[in-house]
């Protein structure tokens, strides 16, 4: 089953066009995580469950952090963070995104392999939204992702109805 996506409004003005136009954004999710093999298994266990989201990464913490710095009013959806990561920790880059006025309202979702009580416990303590084990099968993280997509979709009050930009004119 597919799950398209509506597209989110961005504050820049198109090229060419009135004022009054406005260029859509499609919505993408901020994947945090080191481990290649991981992040290819995201991308093949979305695009089975049929979800077309765009999935940017950053290998460890401070890449997250500069990236943020970067992106202006293009934010991510969410984030999603591995807890295991060179550099700067997903602890770390949880604290760090919750500090920061600026992002600290975006949903966190720790996806980790560790299922450590101490872990989701600190976790959830420094504020993630969500705290996802890794299964240990790409049926299991299909659903587990699916799922995951389907409420932060929700949460963000966005219908899955369009997954291509398109130019809109505001009504008056």
């Amino acid at each position: 089953m597919k799950v398209p996506i509506l597209l989110l409004p961005c504050c820049a003005k198109t090229g060419g066009g009135t004022s009054s136009e406005l260029m859509l954004k499609a919505p993408y999710i901020l994947l945090a995580e080191d481990s290649d093999d991981d992040t290819f298994f995201t991308r093949r266990c979305l695009a089975a469950a049929g979800i077309e989201l765009e999935l940017r990464r950053c290998a460890d913490g401070l890449q997250v952090c500069e990236f943020l710095r970067k992106c202006g009013d293009d934010l991510p959806l969410a984030i999603v963070l591995d807890l295991k990561m060179p550099l700067m920790d997903g602890f770390e880059t949880l604290q760090w995104i919750r500090e920061q006025p600026a992002f600290g309202h975006l949903p966190i979702v720790i996806l980790s392999s560790s299922e450590m009580q101490q872990d989701v416990a600190r976790a959830k303590k420094l504020g993630c939204t969500e705290y996802l084990v890794k299964p240990h099968s790409l049926p299991e993280l299909e659903k587990l992702l699916k799922g995951l997509i389907e409420r932060l979709l929700a949460k963000a009050g966005i219908s899955p109805v369009s997954t291509s930009p398109k130019m809109v004119r505001p009504s008056p």
